[in-house]
């Protein structure tokens, strides 16, 4: 593991609540959705949407200020090297991918942002990946 890197594990009742939150019948509990990796984020001490006792939760305390932009996700993609599996744990790596830009036709320019995450099984070999794209605008788009 680098710094920054965390551990997931993958737990059945975890699954469930997952699969259930998308639809599944229990009978389906051991489906591991593709979806599934972005439930990493309740394992990483650094996500910025995870409750913490040093800071206040999102609303009109928490510190952040409008800059009057708009921002939004944009895609997700799952690439699967091999299936996940109940019951192991792998190491989750997150790095920025590559910025890109454009033109917009109502938000001014566009800058895409990746957030790309690797899961390495125990012996460090990569399982999957997850690209997570989130788009900002240059103006605030109200509608």
């Amino acid at each position: 593991m680098t710094s920054g890197d965390f551990i997931m594990p993958i737990e059945s009742t975890h699954v469930l609540q997952f699969a259930r939150a998308c639809g599944y019948d229990d009978e389906d509990r051991e489906v591991i959705t593709p979806t599934f990796l972005v439930a990493a984020d309740t394992f990483d001490p650094d996500f910025d949407r995870r409750p913490r006792s040093d800071r206040p939760w999102y609303g009109p305390e928490d510190g952040r200020e409008k800059k009057g932009a708009s921002g939004f996700h944009a895609s997700t993609e799952c690439i699967f090297e091999r299936p996940v599996e109940i019951g192991e744990s792998l190491t989750v790596r997150r790095r920025q991918g590559e910025v890109t830009q454009r033109e917009g036709s109502r938000g001014g320019r566009l800058t895409f942002t990746p957030m790309v995450t690797e899961y390495f099984d125990a012996s460090g070999v990569l399982v999957a990946t997850l690209i997570w794209t989130n788009v900002s605008t240059s103006v605030e788009v109200t509608r």
